[in-house]
């Protein structure tokens, strides 16, 4: 059975003896199989990484983010480079906030900010809008960019008042300009 452990096991060895022999080719025809739609990138882990450091592709990244939206880190960590560059319109709308999340808690600031850049353009009615806008106003204050966050801030205090957020986002406020004026 080439899905069981064995099998597979069997499959990365020979798709590694193919590319320490140089024959990229022949072990990228070997790793197909176990990074199509089908497999999961985090039991097949193994085989997406390679594949994707060889030869990365938009269809190949949306299955690993789509992993790491449902927090995978290996996979979040195999495509943190891309996240920080991607236009955001090419993932899914739902994945964005936890991938988000998951750069923030890393403190991967840059990442945050390419995320969610124009969430609200292109997801006006979409139900992460206001956390995505939150997050990346947190992201401008921690990297020293509060007069950026700060317009962010006030326009979901004002079109969102009654959102779970809403509290914190004043607060956010509240200390900005406590940090501006002292």
């Amino acid at each position: 059975d080439p899905d069981s452990a064995a099998g597979f096991a069997y499959m990365l060895a020979q798709a590694d003896e193919h590319f320490k022999q140089g024959d990229i080719k022949a072990g990228l025809a070997l790793l197909k199989p176990y990074t199509d739609a089908v497999h999961d990138p985090v039991a097949y882990f193994p085989a997406y990484q390679r594949h994707y450091a060889l030869q990365p592709d938009g269809d190949l990244l949306r299955r690993i983010a789509q992993a790491a939206a449902r927090g995978d880190e290996a996979c979040y960590e195999l495509i943190q480079p891309e996240l920080e560059q991607i236009n955001p319109a090419e993932l899914l709308a739902g994945s964005i906030r936890p991938l988000a999340q998951m750069a923030a808690r890393q403190q991967q600031y840059s990442t945050v900010l390419n995320l969610t850049r124009d969430f609200p353009e292109n997801h006006p009615a979409h139900p992460h809008l206001v956390d995505n806008q939150y997050l990346a106003a947190l992201a401008f204050v921690h990297t020293g960019e509060s007069g950026k966050a700060l317009p962010i801030l006030a326009e979901l205090c004002e079109r969102y008042p009654q959102h779970e957020r809403a509290e914190q986002i004043r607060h956010v406020i509240a200390q900005l300009h406590a940090a501006s004026n002292g």
